[in-house]
C-alpha cells in the first residue's frame, strides 16, 4: 500500500529525527486511535 502525506506541519526536530520516529511502526501506530498492530512478519514488515 502506498502512503502519500502532503500536508506540511512544522516540527520542532530536525528532519533525521523525524523521519526515525515515523519509522517507528508500532509507535507511529499507538498515536491513531483504532490502529493496531496484530502481527509483525519481520523487522520491515507487519501483517493487517
Amino acid at each position: 500500500m502506498k502512503v502519500v502525506i502532503e500536508k506540511i506541519v512544522p516540527l520542532a526536530s530536525t528532519v533525521d529525527t523525524a523521519w526515525q520516529c515515523l519509522q517507528d511502526i508500532e509507535a507511529v501506530a499507538g498515536c491513531m486511535p483504532g490502529a493496531q498492530i496484530t502481527e509483525r512478519i519481520d523487522p520491515t514488515h507487519y501483517g493487517p
